[in-house]
């Protein structure tokens, strides 16, 4: 179970591109309800729907992410789930037509119903989660999509947008409905995101891919560091000090020790 989002990131001195160009960090992190709980960025000069391709190319079961096209192509084996708050945040802006301020009051009341039912719900275990989902929240859904063709809606409105983004999204929307470890929107990964819109507002760009690369490495390392609860100036430290003692590279199960959920680690980097 994995979430998927994208957000720019100026990079000067990028080989056939002007320094003014978007590139963009493409971050993948577990969901809430996962075991272990890792956060990745990945740096990409593009926005194209190739990276994602390239990046779960090995990978399959179930991805949320918002609307955007560039994950619509990703293969059989990877199945969308949609975004609520996406929806949500839609219909709040077409809240600000006066002339359907009422009705999307209406599809808002419902998204707020679906997400008061998740917090109830949060703690129970998978299959009473799922059980409440399949009852409760899927009626509120069916409403929701009743709603939509309830009422005419003007053309070129915002909440005629609102109600064809919503429709387009139908069946990823719908997913949570039948699988407990579905996640009701892709917020987790916006929240890591912020770290990285933070540092782009204290240092602007980077000056080279090199540096946006090494950039990622930091971020994830900090972003699963976090998500695990442990102190990242510790966790550093004990890799710096352990890491060196291996001669040559280690193998990959020799490295699953030192990962933010091993136990040792867990012992002593924790907050």
């Amino acid at each position: 179970m994995l979430q998927c989002d994208e957000t720019p990131i100026q990079v000067l001195r990028e080989p056939g591109k002007k320094s003014t160009s978007k590139s963009y960090l493409w971050v993948l992190q577990t969901s809430k309800y996962s075991t272990n709980q890792i956060v990745l960025f990945n740096y990409s000069p593009t926005r194209s729907q190739t990276v994602p391709q390239k990046l779960l190319q090995e990978w399959n079961g179930f991805l949320t992410t918002d609307g955007y096209n560039g994950y619509n192509n990703l293969g059989s084996k990877i199945k969308r789930t949609g975004c609520w708050a996406h929806v949500h945040r839609k219909f709040v802006v077409a809240a600000q037509e006066f002339k359907h301020l009422g009705l999307a009051a209406k599809f808002d009341q419902l998204i707020d119903q679906l997400y008061q039912i998740e917090d109830r719900i949060a703690d129970l275990p998978r299959d009473k989660r799922l059980q409440v989902r399949k009852t409760q929240s899927r009626k509120i859904v069916e409403q929701f999509w009743e709603l939509t063709g309830k009422y005419p809606i003007i053309n070129k409105s915002k909440l005629k947008n609102a109600v064809e983004y919503a429709l387009k999204n139908r069946e990823a929307l719908e997913a949570f409905l039948n699988d407990p470890m579905i996640p009701l929107d892709n917020n987790l990964v916006e929240r890591s995101i912020k770290k990285s819109v933070i540092c782009r507002k204290n240092s602007l760009f980077s000056t080279s891919v090199a540096g946006v690369t090494a950039n990622a490495i930091f971020l994830s390392l900090a972003g699963t560091a976090n998500l695990n609860h442990l102190n990242f100036q510790k966790y550093l430290e004990y890799l710096f000090f352990e890491l060196p003692k291996f001669c040559g590279n280690p193998r990959e199960e020799q490295l699953e020790d030192y990962l933010p959920w091993s136990k040792e680690v867990q012992a002593k980097c924790r907050y």
